[in-house]
C-alpha cells in the first residue's frame, strides 16, 4: 500500500488569516503549518529601519536573518509564545 505524500501549498499574504476558506477550497483544521516566514519591521528614533526576515518552525524555534537585532526579537518572540527554544 503507498503512502500519500503531503501536499505542500505556499501562501504569500500580508495577513494569511485574512485569506477567506473558499479561495482555498479547504478548511482551516486540516492545515498543519510547518513553517513561516515573517518580516518584521523595527523602528529606531522614530524610524522604520529595514525589514528583518524571521523564519518560524514547528519545533518552537526561530531563525532571525540579522543577528544585531536577534536578541531583541528573540526576547519578544519568547514573550508572545511564538518560540519556545533558541
Amino acid at each position: 500500500m503507498r503512502k500519500e505524500k503531503p501536499t505542500t501549498i505556499i501562501l504569500k499574504s500580508d495577513d494569511v488569516r485574512e485569506i477567506p476558506k473558499e479561495k482555498l477550497g479547504i478548511a482551516l483544521k486540516h492545515i498543519e503549518l510547518k513553517s513561516v516566514t515573517l518580516m518584521l519591521v523595527l523602528e529606531q528614533h522614530g524610524f522604520p529601519l529595514r525589514p528583518i526576515r524571521i523564519q518560524l518552525t514547528q519545533n518552537g524555534r526561530a531563525t532571525i536573518h540579522e543577528r544585531r537585532y536577534a536578541k531583541i526579537i528573540e526576547d519578544y518572540l519568547r514573550e508572545q509564545g511564538v518560540i519556545l527554544y533558541q
